[in-house]
């Protein structure tokens, strides 16, 4: 990478690769985090050619940095105006300069680097560094003076003296970046090198920070940002999935509608925004829907206090969801039939990339109870629960004890996850209880101790990947056969079983909007454990964990 892409000062470090694709990785300054709802820009430049993904960079670069200006100019002061360039204020622009990168570099270094990044960046900066050192070595000023104008840009500063003034700055800046670029190569190795405090600048007779600090509000009013940041804040620890989610809807219409003050969205607005969408052809209406719903919610969370009149998205039908379509599928016989004919379940029903225990467990579970792949995955040992003689799984997220609402978070779906589910009898049979037995003699907290929570912070997110994987692999195939599919199993039973619709909503954590439904204190366990054990699945042959266990260990000895 050379300095002919200097105009962006964070160029060097927004390309990064994951596996063998290229990525656009961009810290968003703290001023502007608010308005983006984020702290960092990532997409993928679809392409595995490194020149061609170091070309993308520098366009995408050029573009966010235009973005970022257009959106700081109606929280900016006018630009201070620079005449005369004293020793303090060229020493104070370097300061700047070499704080901006080294803090902008930890923020990089905390969020971690594949080892494929690792390596990248230290090509990159490799590449960078000789370039940088050609450049004060045959004194081109004019390749550094690009970086140089968009960073007095970006700190409210112009200058307007003469030329050869100029061209020292330029000199004395180039100077700062080597020295700043080798400070963090230091870092590539290991080595410790401090941030320095933020600097001021003396201009004139002033001396002020040109850290660019954020405004409470804007000229132009709140934006759809704005609504969001309200919306994340009303309920606390929203799950990290929904909000990418929700921020991904959000980002999607405004790439289209554009940066506005909330109430110029307009419902022809929002039309035109669906009709794009359904003319692309890239998603169904049933997504955009969904997505639709996340916006709205996102404008009622500021509607009362933004004082705004309406919202746009409230009354918006989406073309073609009369149309059902199939989204998932449940598992036919043979699926169930080949899953437990497969090695997790004829071995030892240890695999570490299923989390141990979990990848005979956690299938079984859902099986014969219905319940959400998080809802299971996140269950503590003490979430098995046994009362007047009838053994059940307590889903609840309600934590009393703090360090380990802490240390084991839990989380459901919505308040009517909250519920009892009893152990079907298949369950008891297969050796759930012996398995109980031997994780509370190994004193875990969890009851699925093996599993590690992704990045997002779900206990089975990377379980979830591993079983896409392993089903494909034993021949359960179909996208639409996921692990949710265990639900639509369970669900389709019930209604082989007939049991009451009511007694079905409750046991798959749905709620009841009959008339019915808001009496009462609700179906007892006694009556959900009779409906669990009309559940069947005939002719299914399920082996024993004990058994397999008593197997692993013989052939181990």
């Amino acid at each position: 990478m050379t300095m002919e892409s200097a105009p962006s000062m964070y160029t060097q470090t927004r390309l990064s690769k994951r596996g063998s694709t290229y990525y656009f990785r961009a810290m968003i300054p703290k001023p502007l985090q608010a308005h983006f709802g984020k702290k960092e820009i990532v997409y993928s430049l679809r392409t595995k050619d490194r020149q061609e993904a170091s070309r993308l960079v520098r366009q995408a670069s050029a573009k966010l940095d235009a973005e970022f200006e257009t959106i700081q100019k109606p929280i900016k002061p006018a630009n201070q105006q620079l005449t005369v360039l004293d020793e303090a204020t060229v020493g104070g622009i370097c300061d700047l300069w070499r704080y901006q990168c080294l803090e902008g570099d930890v923020w990089y270094r905390i969020q971690g680097f594949t080892d494929d990044e690792y390596e990248q960046r230290q090509a990159d900066h490799a590449q960078t560094i000789e370039s940088l050192r050609e450049i004060l070595a045959k004194g081109r000023l004019e390749r550094i003076q690009p970086a140089l104008s968009q960073f007095l840009a970006l700190i409210g500063v112009e200058f307007c003296g003469d030329p050869e003034d100029q061209r020292k700055l330029a000199w004395t800046f180039l100077e700062a970046v080597i020295d700043t670029h080798l400070a963090v190569m230091q870092r590539d190795h290991g080595e410790v090198v401090a941030t320095p405090p933020a600097p001021h600048i003396r201009i004139g007779k002033k001396t002020e920070s040109l850290v660019p600090q954020g405004r409470a509000g804007s000229i132009r009013g709140k934006t759809l940002k704005d609504c969001f940041e309200l919306w994340k804040d009303r309920r606390a620890n929203r799950p990290q999935k929904t909000v990418a989610a929700y921020w991904a809807a959000l980002e999607g219409f405004i790439s289209f509608a554009g940066t506005k003050v909330v109430s110029d969205y307009s419902e022809e607005c929002v039309y035109a925004y669906i009709d794009n969408l359904l003319k692309q052809g890239e998603h169904d209406p049933h997504t955009i829907a969904k997505n639709i719903g996340f916006l709205r919610s996102i404008f009622n969370a500021a509607k009362k206090r933004l004082k705004l009149s309406g919202n746009p998205f409230s009354e918006i039908e989406v073309p073609g969801l009369d149309v059902y379509k199939v989204r998932r599928l449940p598992l036919s016989h043979d699926d169930l039939k080949t899953l437990f004919a497969s090695t997790v379940f004829q071995q030892s029903g240890m695999k570490r990339g299923g989390g141990g225990a979990a990848a005979y467990w956690l299938p079984l579970l859902s099986l014969f109870t219905g319940a959400r792949l998080e809802e299971l995955g996140q269950l503590y040992v003490t979430d098995v629960k046994r009362e007047k003689g009838i053994w059940y799984l307590d889903i609840t997220d309600i934590i009393e004890n703090d360090v380990l609402k802490q240390s084991h978070p839990k989380r459901l779906k919505s308040p009517s996850a909250r519920r009892n589910i009893p152990l079907h009898p298949q369950l008891i049979q297969t050796g759930f209880l012996d398995y109980l037995a031997a994780i509370k003699a190994e004193k875990h907290t969890r009851l699925f101790p093996l599993l590690k929570a992704d990045c997002k912070g779900d206990i089975t997110g990377n379980f979830s990947k591993w079983w896409s994987r392993y089903r494909r692999r034993i021949g359960v195939g179909s996208k639409l056969k996921t692990f949710h599919s265990f639900r639509h199993t369970f669900k389709d039973a019930m209604r082989e079983a007939e049991i009451d619709v009511m007694v079905a909503n409750r046991l798959m954590g749905h709620k009841d909007d009959s008339m019915g439904g808001h009496y009462g204190l609700g179906h007892s366990l006694r009556v959900l454990d009779l409906a669990m054990k009309k559940i069947d699945y005939p002719d299914l042959v399920i082996p024993s964990y004990k058994l397999l266990i008593a197997d692993h260990r013989e052939k181990r000895q």
